[in-house]
């Protein structure tokens, strides 16, 4: 009986009743680990930080746009990436009456008009609060009109800093507050965290690493 069964297959491939189908396809591999979707952003780094060539690989690597305002472009750690990233020394090499805060705000300007915008901001307390007035009037003049909520991260080693008072109308951000007590600690991961886009609830919160 067996026989006769072999013979009908073969007899039906033969005739074109039957054909064979061979997977040429390999079965796909199987991904371990978490994965997040993170579109690309424009991102701005003011001042320096010993974590802010590890967090500027993280945001390149994840195809975003990175500026870095610098007071030290000597130190910058754009100067690694060549012109992957935008980097604006910041300095008072030109006039004695341009103030560092003036040069800051003339270069985020710049900034703001090569970019339309910004998504993210990481800056120390002092120069946060300066530049978030800045990008709240852009805001005025232009809407942002990306889905993505805005952050803006504050970075300081005083343990008793607390979040700057900004009065924003337009800018709709979601701000948080790293306290490092050690210059050397990488804050990238955290920063990772922060900046996804499901994670727009964390905001006001002081995290101390």
């Amino acid at each position: 009986m067996a026989d006769n069964y072999i013979e009908r297959k073969m007899e039906d491939l033969r005739s074109g009743r039957m054909t064979r189908i061979v997977s040429t396809e390999a079965a796909p591999l199987k991904r371990r680990g978490l994965y997040f979707n993170f579109p690309p952003k424009r991102v701005a780094l003011i001042g320096h930080h010993p974590s802010y060539s590890s967090i500027v690989k993280l945001f390149l690597d994840a195809d975003c746009k990175v500026a870095l305002l610098d007071s030290e472009p000597a130190e910058c750690p754009g100067r690694a990436f060549g012109d992957n990233v935008r980097h604006y020394p910041i300095s008072l090499e030109n006039s004695k009456h341009i103030t560092p805060e003036l040069s800051l705000a003339d270069n985020f300007a710049n900034l703001l008009k090569s970019w339309r915008d910004i998504d993210i901001l990481i800056a120390p307390g002092k120069e946060a609060e300066m530049i978030m007035k800045a990008w709240d009037a852009h805001r005025e003049r232009f809407p942002y009109v990306l889905d993505y909520k805005s952050r803006a991260i504050i970075l300081d080693n005083d343990p008793e800093a607390a979040f700057p008072e900004i009065s924003v109308g337009a800018l709709v951000v979601a701000t948080n507050l790293i306290i490092f007590s050690n210059s050397d600690t990488q804050l990238s991961a955290l920063i990772g965290m922060l900046v996804l886009p499901d994670n727009s609830f964390i905001d006001r919160m002081r995290f101390v690493v």
